[in-house]
Formats: structure tokens, sequence, C-alpha cells
């Protein structure tokens, strides 16, 4: 009786393949600094929305991470 499940193939374990990230996963776009426009200025304007972008990115990038390896996906 058992000698038939010995000679059978295990069935393949199905992996969840999950999508890519979102969109809003992979960063934003800063504006381009003005020719003839102080460098610090422009840094200063746009210091508050970089920062805020990668903590955005960082946080959704560790996330999904977590997802692919609580659920052992592919990439």
């Amino acid at each position: 009786m058992l000698a038939a499940c010995a000679g059978s193939t295990p069935p393949e374990s199905v992996r969840p393949a999950l999508p890519p990230l979102a969109p809003s996963c992979k960063g934003a776009e800063l504006p381009e600094p003005t020719p003839g426009k102080d460098a610090r200025v422009f840094a200063l304007q746009n210091r508050a929305a970089a920062i805020k972008a990668n903590h955005g990115v960082e946080n959704c990038q560790a996330f999904y991470s977590s997802v692919r390896r609580d659920f052992s996906a592919t990439p």
C-alpha cells in the first residue's frame, strides 16, 4: 500500500509571485536647479521634500521586503 506513495514524486511547492514595487515606492523626482541660482538656496528649498520622499521610499521598501521574506516569494 505504501509502495505506491514511495514511488510517486512529491508535488512542487507553490511560491507566490508578488507584483513589483508600487510606483510610489520608487522615489520622487526633484526639480532641476535653475542655472544662475545659488545651489545652497536650491538645496534648502528642496531639502524637506527630499527627506520626506526618501523616508517614504525606505519605509515602503522595508515593508515590501519583509512581505517577500515572510511569504518566501520570488522577486
